[in-house]
């Protein structure tokens, strides 16, 4: 994985309320996951970011933002990886 995701994904995890961080590259492989997320639902991310990403053709690369009662979650697609992040509701 390159250098500069590496470090990004170091911040995220160390953010309070994070429960875990998952990378996927372009055809929704699994590259990283970390903490409660499950490695199986890369394809899903990255299906998601893509489609997404085709809405407003003036920005390519949208960050997603899903909301339940007590969990949210980011997604946030790259030039060849997407990132999903997973956080606790305060």
């Amino acid at each position: 994985m390159e250098k500069h995701v590496l470090e990004e994904v170091s911040k995220l995890q160390s953010e309070q309320n994070v429960l875990g961080v998952l990378v996927s590259d372009t055809k929704g492989l699994c590259i990283f996951s970390s903490g409660e997320v499950t490695p199986g639902i890369s394809g899903h991310i990255t299906f998601i970011a893509n489609q997404l990403s085709k809405l407003d053709k003036h920005d390519l690369y949208p960050t997603i933002v899903l909301k339940s009662d007590n969990k949210s979650c980011l997604i946030k697609g790259c030039e060849n990886s997407c990132v999903y992040v997973s956080y606790q509701n305060k």
